[in-house]
């Protein structure tokens, strides 16, 4: 039974989806995103015969006005980044979209953004939204803990790119397979064939979603690869100027000629050292942003 119970229960949701949509039936759906899965929970059905069709969403023309307001902010370090990260997750679809119109107030909206400061290990953002018109929350998890207990927010690139993920949502756009699309996801809302309803889906922002502070570790990382190289090249260049094998100097054979030992090498190897000691203790640091030993 045990192993019938997730077939079944998937099953009976897309039955239960299939029946509401054949009957004109709204419904309301909340999309969580766990490490880039979507898991749908169907909230309430209304049946459209008995609304009126002025909010249905056409992409032909302009939709008009969409407002979205943004909860009060809780207590953290950087707040800048968080309010500019998500004004241009909106600022982005609107570039995109000639017929959208975010129009950001400071009361009841179409769109209202909340916040979650507690962390998910995997969860970056969520959204709740009804069909058949441009309304819903979108959640926005503001961090994580490290592995020493302090509090690292989410990059602003990280804010726009889940922003700008949850707007599609509420736009009514499912999720697509590849990875590097801004609305991918891996789950029963994921299409074989993304159907984009006339929008211009935007472009990620970057690469990839860092923590506050991680892409210029990781910058420094990169750059110190390429100079331990470098003098890993330098060193072995040497060792054959010198004629001896590469693995002589680990074995012992020295340069007969001291000074060319202690000019040549030592600096060579010394610098190797620093660089490596360097590259670990950043190399560590970033691992501690995702608590990986």
């Amino acid at each position: 039974m045990h192993i019938m119970f997730k077939p079944l229960l998937q099953f009976l949701r897309l039955e239960i989806f299939h029946y509401m949509m054949e009957r004109n039936i709204t419904i309301t759906i909340t999309i969580v995103i766990l490490a880039g899965l979507g898991i749908i929970f169907i909230i309430s059905g209304t049946n459209m015969e008995e609304l009126s069709d002025t909010n249905a969403v056409t992409k032909d023309e302009s939709i008009g006005i969409i407002s979205w307001s943004a909860d009060i902010l809780p207590k953290v370090q950087h707040e800048e980044i968080i309010l500019s990260g998500v004004a241009e997750g909106f600022e982005i679809w609107e570039k995109n979209n000639p017929t959208l119109d975010f129009d950001m107030v400071s009361g009841p909206a179409d769109i209202v953004v909340k916040w979650e400061i507690e962390p998910s290990p995997h969860k970056v953002g969520m959204a709740q939204y009804t069909t058949n018109s441009i309304e819903g929350t979108i959640t926005i998890h503001l961090g994580r803990y490290d592995c020493n207990g302090n509090y690292i927010q989410w990059g602003k690139d990280a804010v726009t790119n889940t922003t700008m993920h949850e707007i599609g949502h509420i736009l009514q756009l499912a999720h697509h397979k590849d990875a590097n699309h801004l609305m991918y996801g891996n789950d029963m809302l994921t299409q074989e064939v993304f159907d984009d309803l006339g929008y211009y889906i935007p472009d990620m922002i970057g690469k990839q979603d860092y923590l506050v502070g991680e892409k210029h570790l990781r910058d420094e990382i990169d750059r110190l690869t390429e100079q331990i190289s470098e003098y890993t090249k330098e060193y072995a260049d040497i060792i054959e100027q010198g004629d001896l094998a590469i693995n002589d100097y680990e074995i012992g054979r020295l340069p007969t000629d001291s000074d060319y030992f202690d000019m040549k090498i030592i600096p060579i190897v010394d610098q190797y050292n620093a660089l490596v000691y360097e590259y670990n203790g950043l190399v560590s640091i970033v691992r501690c942003f995702y608590n990986e030993s």
